[in-house]
């Protein structure tokens, strides 16, 4: 880990404001993704050591690069951009003139467009860039796609329970990235007895200092999201709940019920005609048959009887 560091800071100090040079550290950035978190650290590093604002905004351009070009791959570096450009963006606004900011700008616009990042981000980064940031763009960061997240089914979009409870889930899981974020701060910036120590001037400590605060304002925005998405769900659980709720599912099922036993007299009442009827014809043609049946014995009795005379008469006459 210790050689890849060193050599991603040695191809980003000599990175030149060519496109041949950003593609190539871009693809470096690629076969690396599986480290993506320490590959944009160190590009955060970077960006906050340099003393020239051209070259951060070549390190944006390289970010660019790196987005637009193997975001198809994943949101391994979609996320980890994410979380450091709010400090990254506020760094670049205090050293760069406005012809620079411009550039920079133009930049931030295309993964509006494109939608890489959601606009809401992309314009609270842009209004950071010109130091006028209402907020802190990292309240905004929606784009990483949370990790085993619960898909909202179509055929539950509007079901009253169901809904409510997978926002709720979904939105923990949120809470929990966040959380992870936070934890991964520096303990010596969390430790008053320590933090004075440190040598705020080394742009290292800076990026952790802004990458701290960013982590921590993240977890209170997700906490305050998940306060409302619990508390949206907690009223649509209760009316779904309460006995007016209760008495409409009643009404429905009363009326229901009535249908229902409406079209099973209608169908009792004609259906046994109908049965009556064939078994009519069934037992009339069950007559007509034991007639038929009974004239053909009474003709065959009568056959035989007057076979009988006839050989009785014949037996008389030979003797």
């Amino acid at each position: 880990m210790a050689d890849l560091e060193a050599k991603l800071r040695e191809l980003l100090q000599k990175l030149e404001p060519t496109k041949e040079s950003i593609q190539t550290v871009a693809y470096y950035f690629d076969f690396h993704r599986r480290f993506a978190s320490v590959v944009v650290r160190i590009w955060g590093e970077e960006l906050f050591a340099s003393a020239d604002a051209a070259h951060k905004l070549n390190l944006l351009y390289l970010a660019n690069e790196v987005l637009q070009t193997f975001r198809k791959k994943g949101d391994a570096f979609l996320a980890e951009f994410a979380r450091v450009l709010p400090s990254c963006v506020k760094h670049f606004s205090d050293v760069a003139d406005d012809k620079t900011k411009q550039r920079a700008e133009k930049t931030l616009s295309v993964w509006a467009t494109r939608q890489i990042y959601d606009k809401e981000f992309i314009n609270c980064l842009i209004a950071t860039l010109h130091n006028k940031a209402k907020h802190n763009p990292v309240a905004f960061v929606s784009a990483p796609a949370v990790q085993n997240a619960v898909p909202l089914p179509s055929h539950v979009n509007d079901d009253p329970v169901v809904k409510p409870l997978l926002v709720v889930e979904n939105c923990r899981k949120e809470r929990e990235q966040a959380a992870m974020a936070v934890s991964k701060i520096r303990a010596e910036l969390l430790t008053p007895q320590i933090a004075h120590t440190l040598d705020f001037q080394d742009p290292v400590v800076q990026y952790d200092l802004h990458s701290a605060i960013d982590a921590i304002e993240h977890y209170r925005a997700q906490l305050e999201d998940e306060l409302k998405v619990r508390a949206g769900a907690m009223l649509a659980l209760s009316s779904f709940c309460s006995e007016e709720g209760m008495s409409v599912t009643e009404e429905k099922l009363k009326w229901c019920e009535e249908e229902y036993e409406s079209l099973r007299k209608a169908h009792s009442t004609h259906r046994p005609i109908l049965v009556a009827d064939d078994d009519e014809e069934e037992d009339a043609e069950g007559e007509d048959e034991d007639m038929h049946n009974g004239n053909n014995e009474k003709d065959e009795q009568q056959q035989q009887q007057q076979r009988w005379k006839t050989n009785t008469t014949r037996a008389h006459a030979i003797s």
